[in-house]
């Protein structure tokens, strides 16, 4: 592979987590921070986990509380739980 069949990696900027500013306003991984990344026309990347109901939730930890406060892992929660949780004290769950 040359470097020309490469040079898509560096052509766009990929926001990680999304663009966010290291949790003030703009969480990791939330809907506030892709929608930045987007208006901005910035690739995204997010993490993905399964809940206990086996549906696909963007978060990036195993555990909840370094993001939400609250105790225990993502794959012990449903997706309505998980929908629940805040983000950060904002409006983003």
């Amino acid at each position: 592979m040359s470097k020309k069949d490469l040079a898509w990696l560096t052509e766009r900027p990929i926001a990680h987590r999304g663009l966010h500013d290291l949790n003030r306003e703009a969480w990791e991984n939330t809907l506030t921070a892709f929608k930045r990344a987007a208006k901005k026309h910035y690739a995204i990347e997010c993490d993905v986990h399964l809940t206990a109901d086996n549906q696909v939730v963007v978060f990036h930890d195993d555990v909840l509380g370094r993001l939400t406060g609250t105790d225990g892992f993502v794959w012990q929660r449903t997706a309505a739980e998980m929908r629940a949780l805040r983000i950060g004290g904002t409006k983003d769950h």
